[in-house]
């Protein structure tokens, strides 16, 4: 998920539609042409925090990726992951990009 600024602007449905045809191409890169049939995409356009704790309602799981260098040992979450660890309605995995 990225942040795009909350609010009426022109190229919002630009905004979109590149992200669901990013989402789209790496779905099919991981999966091939068929999907799961449980897995579903779904690009919603607002704050990240509130979209992501807003979805957890009807989840099973979100999965949020995490990078930098933040903190003691790189141990602290970002805000996003922070803000869905705390509020989510279901059960949040946070994946580092270190191994």
């Amino acid at each position: 998920m990225a942040e795009l600024p909350v609010g009426g602007f022109a190229e919002r449905d630009s905004f979109v539609d590149d992200a669901r045809h990013l989402v789209d191409r790496a779905a099919e890169q991981v999966f091939g042409p068929e999907l799961p049939r449980s897995f579903q995409i779904v690009v919603r356009y607002g704050h990240p925090p509130q979209v992501l704790v807003d979805e957890s309602r009807t989840a099973g799981m979100l999965v949020l990726g995490r990078h930098g260098h933040r903190g003691f040992l790189g141990l602290s979450l970002g805000s996003v992951s922070d803000a869905c660890a705390t509020h989510a309605h279901c059960p949040v995995l946070i994946v580092s990009d270190h191994g």
